[in-house]
């Protein structure tokens, strides 16, 4: 269905942040631990302005060509930039560009790629966990989490900021979410000086409360904030 006029986007991030200061409250969280992210994939420049409005600084896109023609300059305008869908190595050079951190790192030579064109920055990003071990989509299986932080520790100027989690879009997604969330808190707890791991990405439309209250610090919502698009769920 159509995202709708600019004018509902004010009450949907009303009735948003309502339920997110709801669940915060039963989780006990201090409300300063958790960001939200506007992921605003198929939608026009018109509503990323009106959610700028609003006070919404943290976008998240899949795709680098969309995003370029989106946010031309995301710094110069205070804006936070992710990436969140799948990155190919043939679109680092242009997704370092333009993006402050790439969520979804899932191979050793990808980030070998990222340190290449990089031109001597440090590159953040967060490793992406196929929480629902799903063969047909990207991300590290949660069990081999720590070994591949480990190897990420031998390329250099590659910080990793946190785990991203993509879990299966299903009616109950608790049990991956607290597997997801416990090989976060373990593995933060590790100590590695590239890795602080501060953030956990984890929640989307269909399932935020669900990951707020499993300790997810960023929440990337579609849908339910910034309207449907076709072709794209959630």
């Amino acid at each position: 269905m159509p995202a709708g006029p600019l004018e509902s986007l004010e009450a949907r991030y009303e009735a948003v942040r309502t339920r997110v200061a709801q669940s915060l409250k039963a989780a006990g969280r201090d409300p300063a631990s958790l960001r939200i992210m506007a992921v605003t994939k198929g939608h026009d420049r018109e509503r990323v302005d009106e959610l700028r409005r609003m006070g919404l600084t943290l976008f998240g896109e899949n795709r680098v060509q969309e995003a370029r023609a989106k946010f031309p300059d995301a710094v110069r305008e205070g804006l936070n930039l992710h990436l969140i869908g799948h990155l190919q190595t043939n679109k680092v050079k242009s997704a370092l560009e333009i993006f402050q951190v790439i969520q979804s790192l899932d191979s050793i030579r990808l980030a070998e790629t990222m340190v290449a064109r990089a031109a001597g920055r440090t590159v953040s990003v967060m490793v992406e966990v196929n929480a629902g071990r799903e063969p047909q989509k990207y991300g590290v299986w949660p069990e081999a989490v720590p070994a591949f932080l480990d190897s990420l520790g031998k390329v250099s100027a590659v910080r990793v900021i946190g785990l991203m989690a993509v879990v299966p879009y299903v009616s109950d997604t608790r049990a991956y979410m607290e597997e997801t969330a416990a090989v976060w808190r373990k593995e933060r707890s590790v100590g590695r000086p590239w890795a602080p791991l501060d953030d956990l990405s984890m929640g989307s439309s269909n399932d935020f409360e669900e990951a707020i209250g499993h300790g997810s610090t960023l929440i990337r919502l579609g849908s339910v904030l910034v309207g449907e698009r076709p072709g794209y769920p959630g």
